[in-house]
């Protein structure tokens, strides 16, 4: 009774720079998880995106997608992020009729941050549904956060302020740094963003490209921090680094040649991604800086554009006739000694991974980013476009990997005299410094992807979880229980006749349910046996599935115990959906030991109570109001409540609306309660999944010397009366309790 092999749906949108990690994520799921993989592919009419389709090993099946007629979508200054938003939104009836088509329907759908709308076509198969990301946990985290900022601060403020985006637990990110959709906040480009935040948070997941030594500060908030994990409702998974690793070719580069007869570490290469372009006059600089600098490089060159910028979906390395007239006159003539200029393309991996190589002057694209630092390769930060800025940032001022200029390179041009400096810091002065602290995240990179490593085990979690259980296992799990209802007594003489556990006790049945109203699914019964053993501790040689990782969003505190029981919907119900808890208690939530004394005290309360981070509008005599509620709810509501399938709409964010604009009201719905200017309102509503109930929090403030705790008070309720409202026709045994003041004005 083996479970059967989980099949991956996964969807990359246009563009090189999308296209390979998503390739490569198809391979480690293929090679080392057990996966079948079938990848679709949007056509554009780039060359290395065909070139790559063809080359590809034979690991899984690629399908090809019908190109979208770009033109005909969107107006011709469109910018990048508008034009792959809709040829993705194009191409979903075509996913639609390539996944009904298949013989072997997939289990679990993997999509890339543009194709968040195809989350749907998960529900519609009854499929798993994960979001991978290829960029660092960072960005992750304040794409996610994004909605719950463009909902909580009060209209005009989030989209006129230019400070830095705080985050709770995690790093601000400065504005400069922001992109673009979130720099302009009263556009298109900013409403499709916090469209895909609010998307990703449907999934069962999200994947990222990143491991937990590289960005321990932001996967530890998203781990630990509460407010963080109320506003991100939804497992991240670090599994990174995730590349290509340099091979055999059929023809060696004349690139590789030239970099053996160069000392070790002895070369920069400089190269700005598939895309990356500059202009006319920065690459005069460039070049410059490179020739003063007197060392050693390997530069990949694209004709300039105007401004310099990108060009993502048309990057190519064919179509250009190799001339370099551009060039400043006598550059090659003078380095020819040093220096080896490649028109468009060359074998970065190769490149990177070759002995020879000492720095590397890179865009920043996140891809390109791991590439250097699993090779041992210190960066010179030169972002372009994207969130390469947060990159860079990242990697200078938390990782210590890379060094930068003062001046953004995609508004103002670096002069030739720092970039000889950046140059010789890193091939000189400083490069053992940072080369060792590369070399640390490059080892520790090995082990993260090692079998029983962070980012293995994460991947092995979803890969568990996209399995099916066998149907015999299903059916027995079925007639076991009563009424569609496994309890602790029907669950163990499960385990003692089918399981064949003659020492089972009813402790082990109750922590088995935990476990299975936790993982979702039936896939630790995979076989008869020593099972139960191998349950309870993975690290026995007999245990052939991966060990239990605690996923980033699981940590939250469990209600008291309660005995528990799994519900049953019907033997043909996905797994996702077969095995719900169901208890009858509303969750019980605390508040900190002590009320803080002061604003300042609240703006400092740890992860245990309040962080600052969280909250956003303070200024002096503020007075802020935090409120707790809580209702429980039955699991057939919270199932179609998390889904989205609720008649009226999107429970939360409705619940969340009316909380808000009600909380302006107060003094309308109570009588002598004087009309307060609020300057901020904050309401957070989380599902728990252990007991069912909704968890309300809510936040009035104001700079007048009065109470508001009426105001923050009405936005709990109010919030708490939307839910039930529409919730109701699926029960009208929903409960709302434990409204309460935590922190009196």
């Amino acid at each position: 009774m083996a479970i059967r092999k989980p099949h991956a749906a996964l969807l990359a949108s246009p563009g090189m720079g999308h296209l390979i990690p998503v390739l490569e994520l198809g391979n480690r799921l293929a090679i080392h998880h057990g996966f079948d993989v079938t990848v679709f592919a949007v056509q554009t009419d780039a060359p290395p995106t065909k070139s790559q389709l063809h080359t590809n090993p034979n690991l899984f099946n690629i399908i090809v997608l019908p190109p979208v007629d770009i033109p005909g979508l969107v107006d011709a200054g469109a910018t990048i992020f508008t034009q792959i938003i809709a040829m993705m939104r194009q191409s979903i009836s075509n996913l639609r009729s390539a996944i009904t088509a298949m013989k072997s329907r997939p289990t679990v759908l993997i999509v890339d941050l543009f194709g968040t709308e195809s989350l749907v076509i998960a529900d519609e198969f009854e499929m798993l549904k994960y979001v991978y990301v290829p960029s660092n946990a960072w960005f992750v985290v304040m794409t996610l956060y994004v909605p719950t900022l463009d909902k909580e601060v009060a209209e005009g403020e989030y989209v006129c302020e230019k400070k830095p985006l705080r985050i709770p637990g995690c790093k601000p990110v400065r504005f400069e740094d922001l992109l673009d959709p979130l720099q302009g906040r009263k556009n298109q480009m900013y409403d499709d963003y916090v469209r895909i935040g609010v998307e990703m948070l449907t999934a069962d997941g999200v994947l990222v490209n990143t491991w937990e030594d590289l960005e321990h500060t932001t996967i530890g908030a998203l781990r630990d921090h509460k407010i963080l994990r109320h506003a991100v409702n939804v497992t991240v998974h670090p599994i990174g680094p995730m590349i290509r690793l340099a091979g055999p070719s059929d023809s060696r580069s004349k690139v590789l040649d030239w970099l053996d007869m160069q000392p070790t570490r002895s070369v920069l290469y400089v190269s700005f991604g598939s895309g990356g372009t500059l202009s006319v006059q920065q690459i005069t600089e460039l070049a410059a800086g490179l020739e003063l600098s007197q060392k050693r490089f390997i530069w990949v060159v694209r004709p300039p554009m105007e401004h310099g910028g990108f060009n993502y979906l048309s990057a190519s390395k064919e179509g250009c006739d190799g001339t370099l007239d551009y060039l400043p006159k006598g550059f090659l003539a003078r380095t020819h000694k040093v220096g080896l200029v490649v028109p468009v393309w060359a074998p970065q991996t190769e490149i990177l991974a070759h002995p020879s190589i000492g720095g590397f002057l890179s865009h920043c694209g996140w891809n390109s980013t791991i590439e250097s630092i699993v090779n041992g390769v210190p960066l010179i930060a030169w972002p372009l476009y994207a969130e390469q800025n947060m990159n860079a940032t990242m990697l200078v001022e938390e990782a210590g990997v890379a060094i930068r200029s003062k001046l953004l390179p995609s508004k103002e041009v670096v002069m030739r005299e720092e970039i000889e400096k950046m140059v010789r810091r890193i091939m000189v002065k400083d490069g053992n410094e940072i080369r060792a602290r590369v070399e640390k995240l490059k080892n520790s990179a090995e082990k993260a992807l090692s079998k029983g490593g962070s980012s293995y085990n994460s991947l092995s979690k979803v890969a568990m979880e996209s399995a099916e259980a066998p149907d015999e296992i299903k059916t027995l799990f079925e007639q076991h229980s009563e009424n569609g209802v496994m309890t602790v007594d029907h669950l163990h003489r499960f385990l003692i006749e089918v399981q064949k556990e003659d020492k089972a006790t009813k402790e082990d049945a109750q922590a088995i349910l935990d476990k299975l109203n936790e993982l979702k699914h039936l896939n630790i019964f995979y076989c008869k046996g020593p099972n139960l053993e191998a349950f309870f501790n993975p690290n026995q040689k007999q245990c052939t599935a991966p060990p239990f990782t605690p996923s980033l969003a699981s940590s939250s505190p469990k209600p008291p115990a309660q005995p528990r029981h799994c519900r049953l919907h019907s033997p043909s119900s996905s797994l996702r959906s077969a095995h719900k808890v169901e208890v009858g208690l509303s969750l019980s939530v605390t508040s900190p030991s002590s009320p803080p004394q002061s604003l300042e005290e609240i703006s400092n309360c740890s992860a245990d109570g309040f962080n600052g981070g969280g909250f956003s509008g303070w200024s002096d005599g503020d007075l802020a109001i935090p409120i707790h509620g809580s209702r429980s709810m039955l699991p057939r509501c919270r199932s179609m409540t998390r889904a989205n399938q609720m008649s009226k709409g999107d429970v939360l964010s409705v619940a969340k609306i009316a909380g808000i604009s009600r909380a302006k009201q107060t003094s309308n719905l109570i009588p002598l309660c004087h009309n307060v200017g609020l300057t901020h309102v904050r309401v957070d509503l989380t599902l728990n999944p252990n007991d069912f109930s909704v968890e309300i929090e809510g936040e009035a403030a104001s700079t007048r010397k009065t109470g508001v705790e009426m105001e923050a008070m009405t936005t709990v309720t109010v919030a708490s009366l939307t839910v039930y409202d529409m919730c109701k026709f699926g029960s009208k045994d929903i409960h709302i309790t434990d409204v309460r003041l935590c922190f009196p004005s």
